[in-house]
């Protein structure tokens, strides 16, 4: 199916160029409130600048440097705010200054400008929640470029009514979180803002949405995603039948000198950018990006009748590049884009496929990284055609073909174009003003034996050769199934990993003579720590086994804890001095097994030395920056309690549970997925403590400045929160409940967050928000069930003792949640009237509850209830309403009402994977999860919908606490073994 993407879908794109430094940036203010930032850094970069206060994002823009590295940018603040303005760019640098817009009353008055005579009405409302409208009907005048955002910010500051906000970089999305006191997650984890224009709901951000005179703007608090107003989940945004719909008003863009498109990730789709010329007005620069993957992209420029923007498409680092000012001389305006193709060759692309030639009157630039070893062709009609060698100016031949043979005739008038390439280290570099299809692809092979390389290792091995990490034999061969040495394999491993060092000292072994080639190999290894030898020798001569290999990768890379995706049923076959390392190796899959056994005594050949040493490379380089989340695994046969974990030991490894493989690798990409675009998580329910929690309390390596730079973050966010004393935490104290949970996971103590005690604001809510009505004063007063809920786990993190005296205890907590929250149907409902049960919340009272239930009978039997209300929710029928949202509460109707019964489960020892009462046609609550991920890293919220952060964040945390569960951790709420490891 295709859809049509119009240049609404705005995304970061940063590019760095040459390397100058980034000065602070230069602030000026005028009677207005309109502010000039100004500065310098790299010539032709892309900056990211930004004006916040604590944490409230008034202004973000991207803006490219010129030759001489000068950026300037503009925009008009609220007057009276003093705020922090920050550049950054990709590199990471920062530079920061002030911007205060304070009005000076000496200076005279300025002459207002003359407001537009435009307007639109806005309306702001909670009738879901039975509040009626915070903002019953406003004209608002509107300026050009208004958005759904700008002119609700306006009136909201107009009114001094409280909100609150969080901005999206990889999006260029504001996402609003709260007005007047309710927010998201407040009646529901479906709870939440949304935005219509003239009725429809647009699932982009607010401020990407432009305003027209006579538009109506309503903004409506949902508790179901959308549903209890009338949304249409099935169908939103887009019609896919209907290929007109993109050319809505309201996709149409402000005239702007730059525009960065990024590609939605669907595999399932092809997607059709369509520029038009009326769109893009008076466009300067369009640059697109293409995530990995995607199936396929067509850029079509047939409306686009002027002079051409400068338009950059990229993906994977292929770049295309086409001038400003081109035209387009031929009929034929319409490509397709970088386009995987497996049908001749793995590593093949067709770079521009069109269905005729597309002729420019400028040329055009295409680069292509890492491309030793390949090369570039024309292809006609099923043929394959040279393009010249600018530095040999001649054609260069090609090896291989494609279709039928080589037809130098039919080249046609593609003789008399200047199209051309360079080879600029690895960088191909194609210059031409003829599009047609062509393709990249590998153009020998790199050994003369390269059919007798196993299929699963010949990418590896390859790239292993690229690297010179290991090389061929003077034939030309590499011989993949010759038996590799023990002398062999340690000077390939010190070659790659110690490349030049020379030992200080000499290996005591008695077989290895000063006069061998391996020699210096032999003596770092040793001097390293990496081999030890047998009684005095070596055996440089010896073949060297699969459990030997194992023992020393796990020496020189002194290898991370990781859980063992699935047992290894011939470890009892293993030594028991290589027990240990094999298990390592096998869990880091340095070392390939044959499905669930490893082969310990099996002899190694080339083909494998070379992929086992190009992961162990790999795992070094790209990792000795890198920590983990997780301790080193430090277990021999007799000192498994060393780390105060309940690991999986060796001789268990056989009979061990076998976790879902692709929930494991799905639960990595998820995990990477987060790391790459939360780069700086904030305090905020969504790209905040739930990524940082799940990061925390899973085993993927994250940065080493990750955690740190969140809590610096939020050090300062506690304080400033902590001495509000009228509005602290947006008057929610589930945010310091929250905020607690990661300070935990990430090794901090949250009841002392820069001298703040966030648990006790749970313990004596009234106390620590004394500005609070007498209701809301108490636990569970504002926001119902979740504050009870969400305290009780905040107390239980730690086990932090009880003061003496507080205002509510553990006993009071759990008593209020069984007797006033339960329902008849055994669920819970986040309010006390709540007629029944509720999916979400009743998983996440459960899972608070689940540290009581064998030392409390009450609490045993009403979690036993709850069990089987979220069984019964596995199948929903049409009767299991629940009251107040008028909605089913089926667990499986959206990602996160999985995610949360997941957790609850592994929290009560539960599996979720084979549980029986909880499956449906054959498939477990893993399984149904699943089905919601999208290739890449992310989840989404229902089926057919776009991917969701707050999906991806659930989802993600949920496979961590099935990981912790399959292999006999702590809870993942349970943070006590954080103590017990620092401790040991």
């Amino acid at each position: 199916m295709n859809k049509k993407f119009s240049a609404t879908f705005l995304a970061l794109t940063l590019i760095t160029q040459t390397t100058f430094a980034l000065s602070a940036p230069t602030v000026t203010v005028d009677a207005d409130s309109t502010v000039v930032i100004t500065g310098t850094a790299d010539s032709n970069e892309y900056l990211s600048v930004v004006i916040e206060k604590l944490g409230k994002r008034y202004f973000l823009k991207n803006v490219l440097t010129d030759t001489d590295g000068n950026y300037e940018v503009s925009t008009v603040l609220p007057a009276n705010i003093v705020a922090q303005v920050q550049v950054s760019n990709k590199s990471g640098e920062i530079a920061k200054t002030e911007v205060n817009t304070t009005i000076d009353t000496t200076t005279p008055d300025v002459e207002e400008p003359e407001q537009a005579n435009e307007s639109v009405l806005l309306m702001v409302d909670k009738h879901t929640i039975d509040e009626g409208y915070v903002i019953p009907g406003e004209i608002v005048k509107i300026n050009y470029g208004d958005t759904a955002w700008s002119v609700l910010q306006r009136t909201l500051d107009k009114y001094d009514i409280d909100y609150d906000y969080s901005y999206s970089n990889k999006y260029n999305s504001i996402y609003l979180e709260a007005i007047d006191g309710d927010g998201e997650f407040d009646h529901g984890t479906g709870s939440g803002w949304m935005y219509s224009i003239n009725g429809d709901y647009l699932q982009y951000g607010a401020n990407n949405a432009e305003v027209y005179d006579g538009d109506e703007v309503i903004w409506s608090y949902t508790t179901n995603y959308g549903e209890d107003l009338g949304r249409d989940v099935d169908n939103d945004y887009f019609d896919n039948n209907n290929e007109d719909d993109y050319e809505d008003d309201h996709l149409k863009i402000p005239n702007q000198e730059e525009v960065f498109i990024e590609v939605p990730m669907n595999t399932e789709e092809v997607a059709i950018i369509e520029l038009n010329s009326d769109l893009l007005g008076e466009l300067e620069e369009l640059l697109i990006e293409i995530p990995d993957e995607v199936q396929k992209v067509t850029l079509d420029l047939n409306n686009f009748d002027d002079e051409l923007p400068e338009i950059k498409v990229n993906r994977n680092d292929i770049t295309l590049h086409i001038p400003k000012g081109s035209e387009i001389t031929s009929d034929e305006k319409q490509f397709d884009l970088f386009t995987p193709n497996n049908k001749n060759n793995e590593f093949m692309y067709d770079i521009i496929d069109s269905d005729e030639p597309i002729v420019f009157d400028k040329e055009i630039k295409i680069t292509i990284p890492n491309m030793s070893g390949y090369d570039v062709a024309w292809t006609l009609d099923g043929n394959q055609y040279p393009i010249k060698d600018k530095v040999l100016e001649t054609l260069k031949l090609l090896p291989i073909t494609i279709g039928s043979a080589l037809q130098i005739n039919d080249i046609r008038d593609i003789r008399n174009k200047d199209s051309y390439f360079i080879k600029d280290n690895d960088n191909l570099i194609i210059t031409t003003d003829y599009l047609m299809d062509f393709i990249i692809y590998q153009s020998k092979d790199m050994f003369k034996d390269q059919k007798d390389i196993s299929d699963w290792a010949i990418e590896e091995v390859d790239k292993a050769a690229k690297l010179g990490i290991i090389s061929g034999y003077e034939d030309g061969t590499f011989k993949p199934q010759a038996y590799i040495t023990r002398a062999e394999y340690i000077s390939i491993l010190v070659r790659a990993l110690y490349n030049g060092m020379v030992a200080s000292t000499s290996a005591p072994f008695n077989d290895v003579k000063t006069t061998d080639w391996f020699k210096n190999a032999v003596d770092v290894a040793y001097e390293s720590g990496i081999i030890s030898g047998y009684g005095g020798k070596f055996n440089p001569n010896d073949i060297i086994n699969r459990e030997e290999m194992a023992v020393i990768l796990n020496n020189a890379l002194n290898l991370q804890y990781k859980p063992v995706p699935i047992g290894i049923m011939d470890i009892n076959l293993t030594s028991d001095w290589a027990r240990d390392d094999v298990i390592l190796a096998f869990a880091h899959n340095l070392i390939g097994g044959v499905t669930d056994k490893f082969n310990p005594k099996g002899a190694v050949t080339r083909e494998v030395a070379a992929v086992s040493l190009l992961r162990a490379y790999e795992y070094k380089f790209e990792n000795q920056h890198m920590t983990r989340s997780m301790p080193p695994l430090q277990i021999g046969m007799s000192g498994a309690s060393s780390l105060g974990l309940s690991i999986v030991l060796a001789q268990d490894i056989a009979t061990a549970p076998v976790i879902n493989k692709e929930a494991l690798d799905i639960l990595n990409e998820t995990a990477k997925y987060l790391i790459q675009n939360v780069e700086e998580p904030y305090f905020g329910s969504v790209g905040g403590e739930w990524t940082v929690f799940g990061l925390a309390r899973g085993t993927t390596k994250v940065p080493s400045s990750y955690f740190n730079n969140y809590y610096k973050h939020i050090v300062d966010i506690a304080k400033e929160e902590h001495k509000d004393t009228k509005r602290g935490w947006s008057t929610k104290v589930t945010e310091t409940q929250r905020l607690a949970i990661a300070v935990a996971a990430i090794g901090k103590d949250p009841t002392n967050v820069g001298g703040v005690n966030l648990i006790d604001y749970s313990f004596n809510k009234g106390k620590n928000m004394p500005y609070l009505s007498d209701e809301h004063q108490e636990l569970g007063g504002r926001q119902g069930l979740n504050e009870l809920v969400f305290g009780l786990i905040a107390m239980d993190l730690l086990k932090t003792p009880e003061p003496l005296n507080v205002q509510s205890s553990r006993d009071e907590i759990i008593n209020t949640i069984v007797v006033e929250y339960q329902k008849e149907d055994g669920g819970f409902s986040l309010n006390k009237n709540g007629k029944n049960g509720e999916v979400d919340i009743t998983s996440m009272t459960l899972t608070a509850l689940a540290p009581y239930v064998n030392t409390n009978e009450t609490v045993k039997l009403a979690v036993n209830k709850g069990i089987d209300f979220l069984a019964n929710r596995i199948n929903i029928t049409t009767d299991q309403i629940d009251t107040l949202t008028g909605m089913p509460s089926s667990v499986t109707s959206s990602c996160e009402g999985i995610s949360q019964t997941i957790v609850a489960l592994c929290s009560l020892d539960i599996d979720p994977n084979t549980d029986e009462r909880f499956v449906q046609n054959g498939l477990s609550l893993i399984d149904m999860l699943l089905e919601y991920y999208v290739k890449g890293g992310g989840f989404v919220h229902v089926k057919g919908d776009d991917l969701n952060q707050m999906a991806t964040e659930q989802a993600h945390y949920a496979l961590v606490a099935y990981e912790r569960l399959i292999y006999d951790k702590a809870p993942i709420y349970d943070m006590t073994d954080l103590i017990e490891n620092e401790n040991k």
